[in-house]
């Protein structure tokens, strides 16, 4: 059993790059701390806001006008509705995120290295005083059906959990540990930074489950991990130690309800991507019926057929869950929308985009040992 694969759950084709954050077995789980660390950025531009007070419409213009200025520009999705931006980075040294919770960010070195972005200031608030209690009972209602949404997650852990315990007695880990090993050797000479970035290009939220082909257009060789019953994580984990000691630096991509299992791991240097994803354009598949011990594993196969059933089971609750938020969501969107002058705070978009360009350019002219 893998989280996203062979369910029919679509690879979309999107404004953005990776997912800012997930919806865990343990709730949200952001990274903006992997994107929005002040000590490394030339500057971070924090926007607070709400639903609907176009966000996510500054950021894209943002991203956009960077890039026609020939800027090296990466999008990063909100983890509930792909179809929003949720943080933008140009050239790896200028961030704008979306502080607003659940993901509330504050400025760490105010002026100096951070600046804050109101769109507050172009609300009336008139409007939504007179729509207070509307807007406090869809949202109470929106906090309840995320709460149930994560709780079905829960249930969906703590499924995978004895999946993976039975998995776990079902292999033979001397083999798969021999294999991996040989495998990372045959890359070559590694990069010896061993680094790891964590960059999630699947999601699970209001429009269901996602998967973003990010890794897919980067990667210049792709293996599959042909998969029983959940056991590729043990390899895609193996061979993660594998480069690890080896002297690679990697990039992976977690299961978003699960996190410390792994989907993908690329690796930047040799253009290569390992994954439990049935992906078309795999070049080679590594079969893990090899290190399967059949007589163990047939021993716990009724019990891991019914939990991987009662696990999609909650899956799909959680979808349903994440489903009622969304129209939750959107009518927050519409009372806040409603209260917006979208027209001065386009003037003030156009301004913002100019300087954020300035600065980029000011911190793309400056030499290395400066931007250290």
């Amino acid at each position: 059993m893998r989280f996203i694969t062979d369910y029919g759950v679509p690879t979309v084709t999107s404004a953005g790059d990776y997912f800012i954050g997930m919806n865990t077995r343990d709730g949200f789980r952001g990274l903006y701390g992997t994107i929005a660390d002040e000590k490394s950025l030339s500057r971070l531009y924090i926007i607070k806001g709400s639903a609907g007070s176009g966000k996510s419409t500054l950021m894209r213009r943002i991203a956009d006008a960077a890039e026609n200025a020939g800027h090296n520009v990466t999008r990063y999705l909100c983890s509930s509705d792909y179809m929003s931006l949720d943080g933008v980075m140009i050239d790896g040294a200028i961030v704008i995120v979306d502080g607003t919770s659940p993901h509330s960010l504050d400025m760490r070195y105010p002026g100096a290295a951070s600046e804050l972005i109101d769109i507050s200031a172009f609300w009336d608030c008139g409007v939504l005083r007179n729509m207070r209690r509307e807007i406090d009972l869809i949202s109470e209602k929106k906090s309840e059906r995320f709460e149930r949404a994560y709780s079905s997650l829960r249930y969906y852990g703590m499924l995978f959990d004895e999946i993976r315990e039975d998995v776990r007695g079902s292999i033979n880990y001397e083999k798969l540990r021999g294999v991996a090993d040989r495998f990372v050797r045959s890359l070559g000479i590694p990069d010896g930074e061993t680094e790891t970035a964590i960059l999630p290009v699947r999601s699970i939220g209001m429009r269901g489950r996602i998967r973003l082909p990010s890794f897919e257009r980067l990667a210049s060789k792709i293996y599959r991990i042909s998969d029983i019953y959940g056991s590729g994580y043990e390899f895609m984990r193996a061979a993660f130690e594998a480069l690890r000691s080896a002297g690679w630096s990697t990039v992976i991509s977690p299961d978003p309800v699960c996190p410390t299992y792994i989907c993908d791991i690329y690796v930047p240097k040799c253009g290569l991507l390992l994954t439990v994803e049935n992906v078309e354009s795999a070049e080679r598949r590594i079969n893990m019926s090899r290190f399967v011990i059949r007589d163990q594993l047939a021993a716990a196969r009724g019990r891991m057929r019914l939990a991987h059933k009662c696990a999609e089971v909650m899956l799909t609750e959680a979808e349903q869950h994440f489903a009622s938020c969304a129209e939750l969501h959107f009518e927050l969107e519409r009372i806040y929308s409603s209260a917006m002058n979208f027209g001065l705070l386009d003037v003030y978009t156009s301004k913002l985009c100019e300087r954020i360009i300035s600065v980029a350019d000011e911190a793309a002219a400056k030499p290395d040992c400066e931007k250290c």
